[in-house]
């Protein structure tokens, strides 16, 4: 601090600076640090304050606005500290967890239901005809390896022995490619 005293004249008096008047503090006063300072404010609508030497002076207007933002930014800071967050692999970043009002209500189940409930009856009608199916085509192999038992005994071909053998194609093309001729090669000199 500097010793530094303005000079007066003889008829002037010496003027002292006003300090601002401090301001009363009730349970409607809100408190905020930013800046490396504390300020407050009365309700939403208040003017901030600044705390000076232990009293609340008004903020000088051409400050007021640029800490009416700080002062938003924070309060909203403060409202999404309080949430959970999850971690949306789809995004990857967090998101807030829904509220309980938002997790199970009368509608959420209804649509839960519509949208993902199983429908049991067609699944045991579906469940019962692959049962019936199955049981059928059991039936029909046990049916088979019985026959194939009685033909063994009385000496007659079972269906394994007729697929071994020679096969009648018919009138079937049965046509042969050959690669890597030259391409000078006639029919006579191939077939030769």
């Amino acid at each position: 601090m500097s010793d530094f005293v303005p000079e007066t004249e003889e008829n002037e008096e010496e003027t002292k600076p006003e300090p601002n008047k401090p301001v009363v503090v009730d349970q409607n006063f809100a408190r905020r640090f930013l800046n490396n300072k504390w300020y407050g404010k009365y309700g939403e609508d208040g003017a901030l304050l600044e705390h000076l030497n232990d009293d609340w002076v008004p903020v000088a207007e051409d400050e007021q606005e640029f800490l009416s933002q700080l002062w938003f930014e924070q309060e909203e800071q403060e409202k999404n500290a309080h949430k959970h967050y999850d971690w949306d692999e789809e995004k990857k970043e967090w998101v807030p967890k829904p509220t309980s009002s938002e997790e199970v209500n009368e509608d959420f189940i209804a649509e839960y239901q519509a949208n993902y409930g199983v429908q049991y009856d067609d699944i045991y009608k579906k469940m019962d005809e692959e049962l019936h199916e199955k049981a059928a085509k059991a039936q029909k192999e046990v049916e088979e390896k019985k026959e194939q038992k009685k033909r063994k005994k009385q000496g007659l071909p079972t269906e394994e022995a007729k697929k071994e053998g020679w096969i009648d194609l018919g009138d079937k093309v049965h046509a042969v490619y050959v690669s890597n001729l030259p391409s000078n090669i006639t029919d006579d000199e191939f077939q030769g």
